[in-house]
């Protein structure tokens, strides 16, 4: 059985600088908690690419 993995680079892939600065211009936070937000069209565009690979979460360990 063969395993997908994906890689996630978050710096500059999902929180772009393109979206960062958007949010700037419109007065709106940058960043919260957690760090910088997310861009959604890039948290899309992996959604689709998750889709198309039928791609479901598979963690180890104890999962009560």
């Amino acid at each position: 059985m063969s395993q997908s993995i994906v890689f996630l680079d978050f710096d500059g892939v999902l929180n772009t600088e393109q979206y960062q600065a958007r949010l700037i211009v419109d007065g709106k936070p940058t960043k919260d908690t957690w760090g910088p937000l997310f861009d959604p069209y890039a948290v899309e565009s992996l959604r689709r690419i998750l889709d198309e690979m039928a791609f479901a979460p598979n963690f180890s360990g104890n999962e009560s």
